[in-house]
């Protein structure tokens, strides 16, 4: 079993290199429910991180990585972990080489300009509660990847399909002209989604909490969640869940 105990040494600059978002070609995946999760979802690692505690209360779940566990102190763990406390474990793993189109069979969801690394990940656990085909992002969004939105999807965007949209209104002029229905989000405006009825397939338009969704995108029909009190908007990731489950069909 390989011990590193320098700061220094290369494998825990490159991991340190990784947390700070300048290696796009792996992400990181740390804790061991998100280990798990990362294992049972298929996720390709490179190589993991542990502390000794970890490696004797997990043996089980780390043969199953079949890798060499890098042995850390705890100090060095900290050194190369995004959490206050973290919890002895740290794994490389490789992202997706592609993000090939996913065929739109009854909904999806696309994010536009959401920033916020706890919405990202909330909004990725909801779309797969929901049964979403797969979800879009434009190009300014939050990196999926990045280790807080991995956290929040408590492991969904290992498993829910997606897509970085570089070119918005042209890719949903496509989808229109392919016969999508174009929904979008509004807080105030739109027709009552309590009410509304779905037509499919279906492609859910949701903005950032700040920004809202732009004017100029060809939306079909917009929907706006009816609000009592002074509540002017929701947060980006409850107005999500609320929209991907109009879509979900009863039974």
């Amino acid at each position: 079993m390989r011990k590193i105990e320098s700061g220094e040494n290369p494998r825990i600059k490159r991991v340190q290199k990784i947390l700070r978002g300048r290696e796009k070609t792996r992400f990181l995946i740390e804790g061991r429910k998100l280990l798990e999760e990362a294992i049972d979802s298929g996720v390709a690692f490179e190589e993991v991180f542990a502390t000794s505690e970890f490696q004797k209360r997990e043996a089980g779940l780390l043969k199953r990585l079949d890798l060499e566990v890098v042995e850390v102190s705890p100090s060095l763990m900290k050194v190369i972990s995004d959490v206050e406390t973290p919890q002895g474990v740290v794994a490389v793993a490789l992202r997706p080489s592609s993000s090939e189109p996913v065929p739109l069979a009854h909904h999806a969801g696309f994010l536009f300009s959401i920033r916020d690394p706890g919405n990202m990940g909330t909004i990725f656990r909801s779309a797969e509660a929901a049964g979403c085909d797969f979800l879009a992002l434009t190009s300014d969004c939050v990196d999926p990847y990045q280790p807080k939105v991995v956290r929040a999807s408590m492991g969904s965007v290992f498993r829910v399909p997606f897509i970085v949209v570089s070119d918005p209104i042209s890719y949903l002029q496509k989808s229109k002209m392919a016969g999508i229905h174009i929904y979008g989000m509004f807080p105030k405006g739109g027709q009552n989604l309590l009410k509304a009825k779905p037509l499919y397939p279906a492609l859910l338009l949701i903005g950032s909490e700040n920004e809202g969704l732009p004017e100029d995108l060809p939306v079909e029909i917009r929907l706006s969640i009816p609000m009592r009190g002074r509540v002017e908007s929701m947060n980006a990731a409850m107005a999500a869940a609320i929209g991907f489950y109009f879509f979900v069909s009863p039974g």
